[in-house]
């Protein structure tokens, strides 16, 4: 599933309430885009992990081993500067945005008190970390910069102000009313799936999420605008669901019929998978589904290697057999050769 602004929510008040007045102990970035932070209080210590990732960028716990690599990247090492040792004071949504801003209270290289915060933006190929000063408005770097020739309108640069991703126009599902929601479905085109509708009128709302929606009303996940009379009934799953969610938190990892990961939500996920496993935190669902995506990774890169050495190590073969077989046409006549010279 992606990192919709429901999942953002429910992952961001989980760890504020598994974080808050833990110290950072430690920080390392393994890969150019994800960073371990290593959390710790009495009776806790944890791994977050944080992705700025252009196809995979989130931010959960984990419990997988991941190597601390010899040198660390200059985003690194500021990050250890500003955050190493520091306290975590609150981790929460930026209203109902893909986006996570972590405060981190710490002392300064002067010894007084200064409140840094990391955002976590997870928008796709437009994803990044960024790191702002005590007044929550400089950037003091970024995981990936963007510049002025890369975009006009939102530099994210050391000494730049942060300013939020552009606005879309879609509406806070959060605050919203029925109304609202039917003036913008139904006056849809008649062959517009009802999914993408949702996904298009409301901000931070997944394909993932709003089939659920579609499916939980009694409809075909593809149904169009034509086929659905009732908007009543649609309307009210859509706001069961977010709001049970918010206030059930029930996380869930979708399983096909091997008991293959092929999804997570903080719902408890029936419109894909074969069943799904309810977790105890939506970490654990996130966890999971990555830490399989990443053995399915690293064995597609092993096979992929695996077939290239084999692959060279045959057309060396090939051109011994190739030069051989002309050796051997070569020699064919050589007895008679041997008797004329003789």
């Amino acid at each position: 599933m992606a990192f919709d602004g429901l999942t953002v929510r429910m992952i961001a008040a989980e760890l504020n309430e598994q974080l808050v007045g833990c110290r950072i102990i430690k920080i390392y970035q393994p890969t150019r885009f994800d960073l371990v932070l290593h959390c710790r209080r009495p009776g806790l210590g944890v791994q977050l992990l944080v992705s700025g990732h252009p196809q995979y960028a989130r931010i959960h716990l984990t419990t997988a081993s991941i190597p601390n690599p010899p040198s660390p990247p200059a985003f690194c090492m500021l990050l250890r500067k500003h955050l190493e040792g520091g306290k975590i004071t609150s981790i929460s949504q930026v209203g109902f945005e893909r986006i996570v801003q972590i405060d981190v209270e710490n002392l300064t290289e002067q010894g007084e008190l200064a409140n840094k915060r990391l955002l976590v933006e997870i928008m796709g190929r437009h994803s990044n970390v960024i790191l702002l000063d005590s007044d929550h408005m400089t950037i003091l770097d970024a995981m990936t910069r963007v510049t002025e020739g890369m975009s006009r309108y939102r530099q994210v640069a050391p000494g730049e102000t942060y300013v939020l991703p552009p606005a879309q126009d879609k509406l806070d599902p959060l605050r919203t009313d029925f109304y609202q929601f039917t003036s913008r479905i139904a006056p849809a085109a008649p062959n517009q799936k009802l999914f993408e509708l949702l996904v298009d009128t409301y901000q931070g709302i997944s394909p993932t999420t709003a089939k659920e929606v579609v499916v939980r009303a009694g409809l075909e996940p593809n149904v169009t605008r034509e086929q659905v009379s009732d908007l009543a009934k649609l309307w009210n799953v859509f706001q069961n669901l977010l709001h049970d969610t918010i206030a059930r938190k029930r996380p869930s990892l979708a399983v096909d019929e091997d008991g293959t990961p092929v999804d997570f939500a903080p719902f408890s996920l029936t419109a894909k998978g074969v069943s799904y496993l309810e977790t105890s935190t939506l970490s654990e669902a996130i966890d999971k589904y990555y830490q399989y995506k990443e053995r399915q990774s690293s064995l597609k890169q092993l096979a992929g290697e695996l077939t290239q050495a084999i692959s060279t190590h045959l057309r060396r073969i090939e051109s011994k057999i190739e030069k051989q077989e002309e050796t051997l046409k070569e020699a064919k006549d050589a007895e008679q050769y041997r008797i004329q010279g003789e």
